[in-house]
């Protein structure tokens, strides 16, 4: 039996003493675990065995059965039952029970799952599918796991879950245990979103929108939003939407907080809610004063102007009146009753135009008017010159007076000074006073007469003035130097003009004195010189620079110029580092220089710093560079260095490329390792490398039935299951590789002998064998240990054997007979060679399939040449191996023959005997036939060929039937003869006939028809009709005979029929509509015919001359209950228009009557206005004004209705229809379906929109 089967048996036991009245009991010992026995109530010596084997008790058990009486001394029996208990394989986890679950949403429910296998292996994982939000499933190993799950609120529902358990067979197997969890739906409150605290100005206009969502109801139930101590000016509207919105508009007079409320409810048992508070505080709005119109003013210069301005505030603030730009001879009076009082007096000159901007304000806001003020001119007055009197002044020395006028018009004055002598100026300042200024040089000695006048344009006042110059004497020059301090930075250039003057117009030339070094001057000769200086990097310093102006007198004049020459700091520069090269766990040690051009001191320093690495700043402009990297740093490392002055700085970037350094991998150490024959070795096998290579794990060499997996992670795993032949010592290398260096361990397993084990044997499927055929099966057996066993069979069935071949095979063959359908079983035993206890049993299972072999029938000769007299001998032999075994009885029958007769000789085989007489010359054929009475026949022919005399033939024969005749010749042709055949009508009517066959040999021409060559029919014509009109001669058949006889007998048999075609009643099969198609198409259609009745049919077509209509065939006719396929072939010429009516029809030949097709052919393209992709149209308009359907007609699309226009050949004067559609557009490229009803046909579909 096999694991989790269920083995019961009965156990009895009987006593030879039963006249004694012995009791006897049954016991039984070493039961296996799980098995029970039970004696039977009332009969002790009755028992039940009953044991359903666990996945996990594959083996062979001894239970021992005790059979004793109750007698002194007692006696009893023992009887031992070996029950061999196979492994049934591999089973998937099985899941404890999995009860249903219920949770509220927002819950948390956790369930424990546990899985056992029932083969005792280990559950190594275990999963659930499909995953939840909201749930988790920890796996905590040996077929234990914890599932969590929080539904959230949109989860209410029946969840189902999967989960699974995977044993660690190889291949693994997994079970599976549904749950279903049923998530009880939780109402909660609706929210709204946060508005906040709101402020709005008096006079403004505040919208809250408010929105609210319930998290709970995910079909969107209503919520309903409403508002509570609503202020006056406001409105809420519940959008009935979860939203709603809030107006308020206050009034000048509503200033101050007002506390709303938004509430929001759900639709749900029990109702829940959500509300927000939200603070509004409306601000005090100040309203501007107002001031009351003014106007515009006009009087006349000498008049007075008062007039008193008033204003008001909307809010009763005190008002503020001001004014701003008075003119002169102007003021106003604020009265404090927001009125004021503005007064004007213009003198005589203020005549114009003044503007004053009034203005009313009550401290925070105001109002304003400009006003305009005309001041109209009284009349012109005389302008008056002050007086200014005679001047005197020294040479070289300067005179400066201002003159003053003025008019009493206010007029503007324009002052003027005549004749000014040399090196003296008058400039009018515009304002009715002008400068006079003079500097006479030390030639200008005298009097001079400077005529002053100052005018209105219209009117003058005039001024002579006497301007006396006093003589000075001889004077040194003058020299002019810069007077500020001149800078210039090291290395740039300076360069600035001195100059000199002489009053007496002599000759100056330049000397310069402490002038540094690097500085130069060009004297150009004109009393003009140019100094220039180029400082360099150690010139730092003042110089105080002199410079000498000399006259042809001698006399001179001296001017000093401060040079400030300002340092210029250079900065450092570090020496160029290109980039270096180590290895990890090298040293590399750098020395880093750098320099400043001023000899400053440099300070250095190096970013980033990384480990391993240290940078130290020697303090003479050099600095030590050094890096130890470890086994970690292989790559490129950019560093920054530094160098400063302390104000200037020079960087410069430098790389340090360490290259990796392989460090050997380190396998870890396995150790000898130890395993029993039939037992599985199991362990694993980890190495590390220091530099974190992915390390290549591998095993050689490996024992048979060993194998080793490099998991990819550093480990590997090791298998050995040596067999019970593989008991030794085995030398394995492990190897840890990195590509390049590598780590082994030479690892000895000792394979200990597990000892004699029990041989087993190959399952063997069901075989099925037909009677009469051979079976073959191939018994395997195998012994652990290497040794073929023994193979027996038990009993075994009629015609087989069973042979053992010594190598721990044997060969089964079973030839079953024909009696021998049925089902056969047959037990195989496998006897190890050591211990004939050690046995294995397999059973055959065989089914043999009745089956009827055929006959088959031979001739001892096909063909004779016989002669008038002779005796012809057929010998028919029957192979039938069921006859041969009596299984069959076989029936030789003569099927056809020119005579004689048949017997029977033995089961298998007859003769055919015939004596052949003057009546029989020619050809004859005689075919004999075998039946074995259980659907088996077989037949065979002979050609029997007789000689003797040619047959007298009539030349010509006619056969008159009904006025339907046949003619035959006979024609000599070379050995043989040629026969013709006419088939004529003399009647009126039209005529079907029907030809049987020809019994004649030879090749068909014109006309369809076979040659049998066993039979030497030529069958011509079977079942095939023939349409003959009156007086047709239609048909005409030549026959050539064959060259092989000396003669052809006559004309056996012609057999013809004829009828009227009658009532047709033909069945058309056709489609009756329109066909789509496009200009130069071809359209090939197929037309199925069926009658009742025989009937001859032509056609007749009826198309306009472009198209090209043909049918095929064009006239056919038609057998009863026969079918005719007819094709229609249509050619569509290119200038056909939009279509044409197509009309065959197809008429009896003897009734008249006419069955006609109407096809209605329409090009599938009307021709229309074009639309571009993207475009839009609202109305589309497609002409058809052809001659197709409509004249003059057009479709109207507006708004999704299709109207068509039309006054055309079809009547068509209005019809609407329906157009489907998703908008009022019509848009190029937009598919759908377009359907329409109306009067008439017409066709609007995808190609025509698009």
């Amino acid at each position: 039996m096999a694991e989790g089967e269920t083995l019961e048996f009965n156990v009895i036991c009987s006593d030879p003493d039963s006249c004694d009245s012995d009791m006897v009991y049954l016991v039984a010992e070493d039961l296996p675990s799980g098995a029970s026995f039970v004696s039977d109530t009332g009969n002790p010596a009755t028992g039940t065995f009953s044991w359903v084997p666990g996945y996990d008790q594959a083996g062979v058990y001894y239970v021992r059965f005790i059979g004793y009486d109750m007698r002194t001394p007692a006696l009893a029996d023992t009887v031992v039952v070996e029950i061999d208990v196979g492994e049934s394989g591999n089973h998937a986890p099985v899941f404890d029970s999995l009860v249903d679950q219920t949770v509220s949403e927002g819950e948390t429910l956790v369930v424990h799952i546990m899985a056992h296998d029932p083969d005792g292996d280990s559950v190594t994982m275990m999963w659930y599918y499909p995953t939840l939000e909201g749930a988790t499933f920890v796996d905590s190993g040996n077929g234990v796991g914890s599932f969590t799950y929080v539904p959230d609120y949109y989860s209410a529902g029946v969840k189902n879950v999967t989960f699974y358990a995977r044993d660690d067979r190889d291949p693994p197997l997994t079970g599976r245990g549904d749950m279903a969890i049923t998530v009880i739906d939780v109402n909660q409150p609706p929210v709204i979103d946060s508005i906040g605290d709101k402020m709005v100005n008096e006079g403004d206009t505040l919208v809250i929108h408010v929105h609210a969502t319930d998290p709970t109801d995910p079909d969107g139930g209503p919520l309903y939003l409403s508002v509570t101590s609503i202020p006056p000016n406001a409105s809420f509207t519940d959008n009935g939407d979860g939203t709603g919105d809030f107006v308020f508009a206050p009034d000048y007079n509503q200033a101050g907080v007002y506390n709303i409320t938004f509430v929001c409810a759900d639709a749900d048992t029990p109702q829940l809610s959500d509300y927000e508070r939200v603070k509004i505080t409306v601000i005090d709005v100040d309203r501007a004063p107002v001031l009351d119109s003014i106007g515009f003013y006009v009087l006349n210069e000498g008049d007075t102007l008062v007039d008193t301005i008033t204003a008001y505030d909307p809010d009763g603030d005190s008002i503020v009146l001001s004014v701003d730009t008075l003119p002169e001879n102007a003021s106003f009076q604020d009265l404090g009753n927001d009125t004021g009082i503005f007064f004007f007096a213009p003198a005589y000159w203020q005549a114009g135009i003044y503007t004053v901007t009034f203005t009313a304000s009550d401290g925070k806001l105001s109002d304003f008017e400009v006003v305009p003020i005309q001041v109209l001119e009284a009349g012109n007055h005389a302008p008056v010159l002050d007086s200014i009197g005679p001047q005197n002044v020294m040479e070289g020395e300067t005179l400066q007076f201002t003159v003053h006028a003025f008019d009493p018009d206010s007029d503007s004055l324009v002052l003027v000074a005549e004749d000014l002598p040399e090196n003296a100026s008058f400039v009018d300042n515009g304002d009715g006073s002008g400068d006079f200024l003079f500097t006479p040089n030390y030639v200008q000695s005298g009097s001079y007469l400077v005529t002053f006048i100052a005018t209105d344009l219209d009117s003058a006042d005039t001024e002579v003035v006497t301007i006396t110059v006093q003589e000075s004497g001889d004077h040194p020059p003058v020299i002019n130097v810069p007077s500020d301090t001149q800078y210039v930075r090291e290395s740039d250039t300076l360069t600035f003009d001195v100059s000199a003057t002489d009053v007496e117009g002599d000759s100056i030339f330049f000397t310069v004195e402490s002038a540094p070094a690097n500085s130069e001057y060009e004297d150009h000769g004109d009393g003009t010189m140019t100094f220039s200086f180029y400082p360099d990097y150690f010139q730092a310093g003042v110089y105080d620079v002199i410079f000498i102006a000399t006259d042809d007198s001698l006399l001179s004049d001296t001017g000093v110029v401060t040079i400030v020459v300002n340092n210029v700091d250079r900065k450092p520069e570090i020496d160029s580092i290109p980039t270096q090269h180590t290895n990890e766990g090298d040293t590399l040690i750098l020395t880093i220089t750098a320099h400043d051009p001023d000899n400053d001191s440099i300070w250095l320093w190096i970013y980033p710093t990384i480990p391993n690495m240290s940078f130290t700043d020697n303090g003479d402009g050099t600095a030590t560079f050094f890096y130890a990297p470890d086994y970690n740093a292989a790559g490129i490392h950019g560093f920054w260095l530094y160098a400063s002055d302390g104000e200037l700085s020079d960087t410069t970037f430098f790389s340090v490329l360490v290259y990796n350094t392989n460090r050997s991998p380190v396998l870890d150490s396995i150790g000898p390792k130890s395993v029993v024959e039939g037992e599985t070795l199991t362990f694993n096998v980890s190495a590390h490398d220091p530099d974190g290579t992915r390390l290549n794990l591998y095993a050689t060499p490996l024992p048979d039935n060993a194998s080793f997996q490099d998991l990819g992670n550093d480990t590997g795993v090791f298998f050995f299951t040596p067999d019970y032949t593989q008991s030794g010592m085995y030398n394995v290398y492990f190897i840890a590789d990195d590509g390049g260096l590598a780590d082994s361990e030479l690892v000895v397993i000792t394979v200990f002998d597990a000892g004699n084990q029990r041989p087993y044997l190959d399952s063997i499927p069901p075989q099925t064998v037909d009677e009469g055929d051979t079976l073959e099966v191939l018994v395997v057996a195998h012994d652990p240990d290497g040794v073929p066993p023994h193979l027996e069979s038990g009993p075994l069935p009629d015609n087989s054997s069973f042979a053992d071949n010594g190598d721990g095979t044997g060969t089964f063959l079973f030839i079953p007979a024909c009696d021998q359908a049925g089902s056969y079983s047959v037990y195989f035993v496998a006897i190890d060679s050591d211990d004939s206890t050690f046995q294995d049993t397999v059973t055959l299972s065989i089914t043999v399939n009745d089956v009827n072999h055929f006959p088959v029938l031979e001739l001892s000769a096909d063909s004779f040449a016989v002669t008038y007299g002779d005796t012809v001998q057929i010998v028919l032999y029957a192979h039938d191996p069921e006859a041969r075994e009596g299984c069959d009885s076989l029936v030789f029958e003569i099927l056809q023959s020119p005579g004689g007769s048949l017997s029977s000789v033995d089961e298998t085989t007859a003769v055919y005997t015939w004596a052949v007489d003057k009546g029989h010359i020619g050809p004859h054929f005689a075919i004999f036939s075998v039946n074995d009475g259980n659907g088996g026949i077989d037949t065979a022919v002979a050609v029997l060929k007789s000689r003797g005399y040619m047959a007298r033939l009539p030349l010509r024969h006619r056969i008159f039937e009904d006025d339907l005749w046949l003619e035959y010749n006979l024609l000599p042709v070379g050995t043989g003869y040629m026969i013709g055949i006419t088939l004529g009508n003399n009647s009126s009517r039209a005529r079907l006939v029907r030809i049987d066959r020809i019994e004649k040999m030879g090749y068909p021409h014109y006309l369809s028809g076979s040659y049998d060559e066993i039979t030497g029919l030529f069958q011509f014509g079977v079942g095939e009709i023939v349409m003959l009109a009156p007086g047709d001669s239609l048909i005409t058949l030549w026959a050539f005979n064959s060259v092989s006889f000396d003669e052809i007998n006559a004309l056996q048999t012609i057999v013809t029929e004829f009828a009227d075609s009658g009532e047709v009643n033909l069945l058309f099969k056709y489609d009756l509509g329109s066909y789509y198609v496009d200009k130069n198409s071809d359209v090939d259609l197929s037309l199925e015919f069926t009658s009742r009745n025989l009937a001859y049919l032509y056609s007749e077509v009826t198309a306009p001359p472009s198209w090209q209509v043909t049918i095929s065939p064009d006239s056919f006719y038609i057998v009863p209950y026969g079918t005719v396929y007819v094709h229609l072939s249509l050619s569509v010429p290119d200038t056909a228009n939009r279509g044409a009516d197509i009309v065959v029809r197809f008429i009896d030949s003897v009734s008249g009557e006419t069955l006609s097709l109407c096809r209605r052919f329409i090009l599938d393209q009307i021709p229309m206005m074009s639309i571009s992709d993207g475009d839009t149209v609202s109305r589309l308009k497609i002409d058809l004004s052809g001659d197709i359907h409509a004249t003059g007609g057009y479709i109207d699309v507006d708004n999704s209705l299709v109207t068509i226009h039309s006054s055309g050949i079809h009547n068509i004067v209005e019809s609407t229809g329906r157009f489907d559609m998703k908008s009022s557009e019509i848009k190029a490229g937009t598919g759908g379906q377009y359907d329409f009803e109306m009067a008439g046909i017409l066709r609007l579909n995808n190609s025509i929109i698009s």
